[in-house]
């Protein structure tokens, strides 16, 4: 028996998911077009996971967090069906240390003051506000914060972001 730690799969659609991967380490899905995320239930050993490109016919394409009790690290790039309401169920994955989010539709980033064990967080391409920003310097654990693109923040935040915490790393540009 041969057993897959890491998985890249480009331009695929849902066959690719159906398969019995439960050792599964590390999975990169890009560019892809499926009816949903559900059969990543299945990948309870998953440590890190990144979706770019993707695109979901369904809207229930978050319940598959609770299943990921292991990963540490996701990555969310350009997947216009991702929506805050599935955001907030990432309060229901314990041990995320890294997220990186890029060019999301998003309303609200109150979702991270839940994830108690997050180290690093990269936002790029949103319009954050003040209130936004605050709530970000609230995740104690949280000591690496970039923000790309997000160009709507007011000079005074900026500011109030540097000065917060000199133990957190903060990039803006």
């Amino acid at each position: 028996m041969m057993l897959v730690s890491n998985l890249f799969f480009l331009n695929c659609t849902n066959y690719i998911l159906s398969g019995e991967l439960t050792t599964l380490k590390s999975l990169k899905l890009q560019t892809g077009i499926f009816e949903n995320l559900e059969p990543l239930k299945k990948l309870t050993n998953l440590e890190n996971l990144s979706l770019t490109s993707c695109k979901f016919y369904k809207n229930n394409n978050s319940n598959f967090f609770p299943y990921m009790k292991h990963l540490t690290r996701l990555e969310i790039i350009m997947c216009p069906s991702l929506k805050s309401d599935g955001m907030q169920r990432f309060s229901e994955l314990p041990n995320l240390k890294c997220l990186q989010l890029s060019y999301l539709t998003l309303q609200t980033f109150s979702f991270v003051t839940s994830l108690m064990n997050l180290n690093a967080l990269s936002l790029v391409g949103f319009q954050l506000s003040d209130e936004d920003v605050n709530s970000l310097l609230t995740v104690n654990s949280l000591y690496n914060i970039q923000l790309f693109k997000c160009n709507s923040l007011h000079d005074r935040t900026i500011q109030n972001l540097i000065m917060n915490d000199v133990n957190k790393k903060i990039i803006c540009m």
